[in-house]
């Protein structure tokens, strides 16, 4: 069996405020886009650099952004990744490793969460960049996976709270963050504006008019497979009749086959097509919005 996997590279979170909320705005519109084109994440791969001696307050801070976006139920749907092993030294790597792995403030709560209200935990491996195999070993648990992140549940989902931004869970980390830059007057500035992201719900108006487009791209594209359909009788029907007293009944029903065909395919391409570029569209009007 084969699958077609997409990889997407969130970006990372900075010291400045600003950073941080534009930077989880644009994964939030991303997920909640997919979510509401019923494209459900497979999972989520966390990499951290293993040669990193020391996670500051950055990086901590990414790492509780993490665990509020998937979801405390939900870390089973997750793998943190230690990448580039043996460009430092070997037992400190290791040392570092066993301090993620423990440590609660770390990776340790995403890990130690297994089994809590009958949910697992998120799940700690090594990246090995020289053997193609480990990098299937990361993926391979995701191929039939789906899920929604709790992000996704608490501002798109149809019977959840549809909350704003700076009200999800991993929107208050940021908030938090702000309370403490905004007593300084030279990151006012900063803070406001990043308010301002935090304020805002996810634009149910630009899906609404997808979903209206949608729908009339659908009527179309019935109405051309039902001409299809007169067209396939038309020309499979009259062979098998034209050919009963010689090559047998059906017989060149299997031999018209191709042309008919080759004579759709290029509808059934520009049907695929319009359908790609709308959702494309979409996802490009929600990120502008």
């Amino acid at each position: 069996m084969s699958y077609e996997i997409h990889l997407i590279d969130s970006p990372g979170f900075d010291d400045g405020a600003m950073v941080d909320a534009e930077v989880l705005s644009k994964v939030a519109d991303y997920v909640n886009t997919n979510y509401k084109l019923k494209e459900r994440l497979a999972g989520v791969l966390y990499l951290h650099d293993i040669t990193k001696g020391k996670v500051g307050g950055v990086g901590q801070r990414n790492i509780r952004m993490l665990e509020k976006m998937i979801g405390g139920e939900k870390f089973d749907n997750c793998t943190l990744v230690t990448t580039k092993w043996g460009v430092s030294n070997p037992d400190e790597e290791k040392i570092r490793e066993e301090t993620l792995r423990s440590q609660k403030k770390y990776f340790g709560f995403m890990l130690q969460n297994e089994n809590r209200d009958n949910h697992h935990g998120a799940a700690m491996t090594r990246f090995d960049p020289k053997t193609k195999a480990t990098a299937l070993s990361i993926i391979q648990p995701y191929l039939e996976n789906k899920f929604t992140p709790k992000i996704s549940s608490q501002m798109v989902d149809p019977r959840g709270p549809k909350l704003a931004l700076g009200e999800t869970e991993a929107g208050k980390v940021v908030a938090d963050n702000l309370q403490k830059l905004a007593q300084t007057e030279q990151e006012l500035t900063k803070v406001q504006a990043a308010r301002q992201i935090l304020a805002q719900k996810y634009d149910e108006t630009l899906f609404e008019e997808f979903k209206q487009k949608r729908k009339k791209l659908r009527r179309q594209i019935a109405l051309q497979r039902s001409g299809r359909w007169v067209m396939r009788t038309t020309i499979v029907g009259a062979a098998i009749v034209a050919t009963v007293l010689t090559l047998g009944p059906g017989a060149s029903a299997f031999a018209l086959e191709p042309v008919y065909e080759k004579a759709v395919r290029p509808q059934r391409k520009n049907e695929k097509r319009a359908k790609q570029q709308l959702e494309e569209d979409f996802k490009d009007r929600s990120k502008d919005a």
